[in-house]
């Protein structure tokens, strides 16, 4: 991925223990090189407040991995996100690839 120019800038995460495990998954694969905010404010935080974030955030891809149990949630959520690229649980080195690849096309 590195090798591709795949690396964000800014990661925004949450402060959610499952999206901080995700992050340590996906980390090595960025080479170090992007910086990370953890932020309380995501855990649970409604669609209004997720957007609110993207839209203080300039030039952002949304990247969402979630369970897929929470489908229903996620897909409200992308009614109202603009989510570039989504991935279910379990993830692996395949699918964090075609995600990063994906949002910086912009496909």
């Amino acid at each position: 991925m590195r090798d591709k120019g795949l690396i964000p800038a800014v990661v925004l995460c949450s402060a959610a223990r499952r999206a901080l495990e995700t992050w340590d998954l996906v980390a090595p694969f960025l080479g170090g090189r992007s910086q990370v905010k953890i932020l309380r404010s995501l855990y649970l935080a409604a669609p209004s407040r997720l957007l609110a974030v993207v839209q203080r955030t300039p030039g952002i891809r949304v990247i969402v991995f979630y369970d897929k149990e929470y489908l229903p949630q996620f897909e409200a959520l992308r009614a109202r996100l603009p989510v570039h690229h989504a991935l279910a649980f379990p993830v692996d080195e395949a699918g964090v690839r075609a995600c990063l690849l994906a949002a910086n096309t912009g496909n």
